[in-house]
């Protein structure tokens, strides 16, 4: 991979870590129901990494009219929202895969803390540097989203009164 495509990895991965894992804490505390929560999050990963690669697209062809070093605005988009969907298919597999919204949950929460990981290491070397100053930032923001909202979804199901 080419370094020069590390910001929109970090774009796709982060937003699809920060948005699908508090969408699938919320949903999975308010639906407690696998196939449902698998459902949503499903055509949620996919709208998602659509609008984010042609974000990233019409971003980098705005910044690339003004520069001398051109990237490849499709590439570019490929990368976001490619990195987009693989990580929010991994972290809505469990789902697919168990029956309890809870261990869903639990595995979902250990995937999401072995991608920021991987990826801290994985980068490191690449922008020549070997700390995992980032990891704490990284997982606080993740799993503080997901915090949020895990109670969000269970205060709208209780206001709301939803019952599946």
């Amino acid at each position: 991979m080419d370094k020069q495509y590390l910001g929109p990895m970090v774009l796709g991965l982060n937003d699809s870590l920060v948005e699908m894992l508090g969408a699938l804490a919320g949903l999975s505390i308010a639906l407690q129901n696998t196939r449902l929560v698998s459902l949503a999050i499903l055509i949620t990963a996919i709208a998602g990494s659509l609008s984010m690669a042609s974000s990233e697209y019409l971003s980098e062809e705005v910044e690339c009219a003004e520069c001398d070093q051109k990237k490849n605005s499709k590439k570019s988009a490929l990368y976001t929202g490619g990195t987009y969907f693989a990580v929010a298919f991994a972290l809505v597999l469990p789902f697919l895969i168990f029956n309890s919204y809870l261990t869903s949950l639990a595995a979902t929460l250990i995937i999401a803390f072995i991608i920021v990981t991987s990826f801290c290491y994985y980068s490191a070397p690449i922008k020549k540097s070997f700390k995992l100053s980032g990891l704490p930032k990284r997982l606080a923001l993740s799993f503080g989203v997901a915090g949020v909202a895990f109670a969000l979804g269970l205060v709208l199901r209780l206001t709301l009164h939803v019952s599946v």
